[in-house]
Parts: structure tokens; C-alpha cells; sequence
């Protein structure tokens, strides 16, 4: 259920910055590969693994991580026409640093939408209609910035095409971390 919600929120808070109400260039993705209607770019929401910090048998202190795997998707270009392509691997950077800012940190477009979709939290009970109490607590540290980089060039196969393509695919992950929901589930 921390999964899900967050990573929907982190696909809500790149849709709104990336003006994509719709989904096309952006979507949770189950390994960081684009749809194959994909355009030239696309941002790929994963879940790249959690980690439990406390050595309390009675709670669950999880560390939840999330990836956004940003890819640039250009179409074949002769030697005499690469410098197209270093272009567009400064482009898929300027990208991954947009990410990073929209989602470092984020509190009130990004862990109040993941909190409101853990079912019990007191912002998914707010939501209710009629009101319910809560019952359990949400995220109470946002998603942090790790890093980014380096940009990977990646086979055709990567976006669905034929693995005889020309196109050119390059990949940027970005990483953030530290997004920590503490459950009490002591008897």
C-alpha cells in the first residue's frame, strides 16, 4: 500500500510539472522502461526497493526509495550529424535535474497526495464522507534527492523497437530516498 501511493504521487507531481493530465510522457513503469507509444521523452516512475531501519519488533520504520528513469528517444543521425545527439544528452540532463526539483522534498503536492491514498491515514480519512477517524499514520519524511546520472545509451529494444533500429535511446535514472512511514504492529 506505501508503494502504490507513492508512487502515484510522485506520477501526480510530475504530470502537473510536465503539464500531462494525461500520461503520455509520464507513468509508473514496473522497470523504468517506457510504454512503446512513448514520444521522445518519457518519465518512468519505479519502485527500485525499502529498507526497514528499526530494530524494534514492534514497528515497521521503512525507508521507502522511488526512481524516475527519464528517457530521450531521438531518431537515427549520420557521423556528420551527431552533434544532435550530444544535444539531446545535455536536453535528457537539464530533464533529470527538473525532476529532481519537483519532487526533492515535496511536501504539499507530493507526500499529502501519497498520505491521502494509505487507506486509515488522517488524510485519507478527511477525505471521507462521512469523516472517519484515523487509524493509521502516513509518511512523516518526504522523498529526498540522491543523485542522478550517468546518461546510458541503451538498444533500440529499450523503447520497443527492433533491435536492427538506428534510433538512438539514451537514459538518465534519478534517485531519491528516504520517504519513511513508521506503523505501530506490536501486539
Amino acid at each position: 500500500m506505501s508503494i502504490a501511493a507513492l508512487l502515484t504521487a510522485v506520477e501526480t507531481r510530475l504530470r502537473s510539472v510536465l503539464s500531462d493530465p494525461n500520461g503520455e510522457v509520464c507513468g509508473a513503469q514496473e522497470d523504468g522502461k517506457p510504454p512503446p507509444f512513448a514520444g521522445q521523452f518519457y518519465y518512468a516512475v519505479w519502485w527500485p526497493g525499502s529498507r526497514q531501519t528499526d530494530q524494534n519488533p514492534l514497528s515497521l520504520d521503512v525507508e521507502h526509495q522511488v526512481t524516475v528513469t527519464v528517457t530521450a528517444r531521438m531518431g537515427y543521425a549520420p557521423r556528420d550529424r551527431r552533434g544532435a545527439i550530444l544535444k539531446a544528452v545535455a536536453q535528457i540532463e537539464q530533464q533529470a535535474e527538473r525532476v529532481a526539483e519537483a519532487v526533492h522534498a515535496n511536501y504539499a503536492e507530493l507526500m499529502n497526495v501519497a498520505n491521502a491514498n494509505v487507506v486509515g491515514t488522517a488524510e485519507w480519512a478527511a477525505a471521507q464522507v462521512p469523516p472517519v477517524a484515523a487509524t493509521k499514520n502516513g509518511f512523516v519524511e518526504p522523498l529526498r534527492f540522491i543523485d542522478y546520472g550517468p546518461v546510458k545509451k541503451q538498444s533500440a529494444e529499450w523503447v520497443g523497437a527492433k533491435p536492427d533500429s538506428n534510433a538512438a535511446v539514451y537514459t538518465v535514472d534519478v534517485r531519491f530516498g528516504g520517504a519513511r512511514r513508521v506503523q505501530y504492529i506490536g501486539g
